[in-house]
């Protein structure tokens, strides 16, 4: 059996292929200087497979924060 991706504070509920093979992910942080940034991912899950989340690299300069970010809304088990 495969890693499982569990959404963080949502009762350890899993993302399931067989339930809904997407998720749209709204992400929304912000700094101390009161910064913010926000983006839709989407998360695809893939029978067998690890997840994918796509348009991650039309934001370079966001990526490290949206992975902490992510990081934060799930774990993998």
């Amino acid at each position: 059996m495969g890693d499982l991706l569990h959404q963080r504070g949502g009762g350890g509920r899993c993302l399931s292929y067989d339930t809904n093979p997407l998720y749209k992910l709204h992400i929304q942080c912000s700094d101390a200087a009161v910064v913010k940034g926000a983006e839709i991912f989407t998360v695809h899950i893939n029978d067998n497979k690890a997840p994918t989340i796509d348009n991650l690299s039309s934001k370079p300069n966001n990526i490290c924060l949206i992975k902490d970010a992510l990081r934060e809304f799930f774990s993998v088990i």
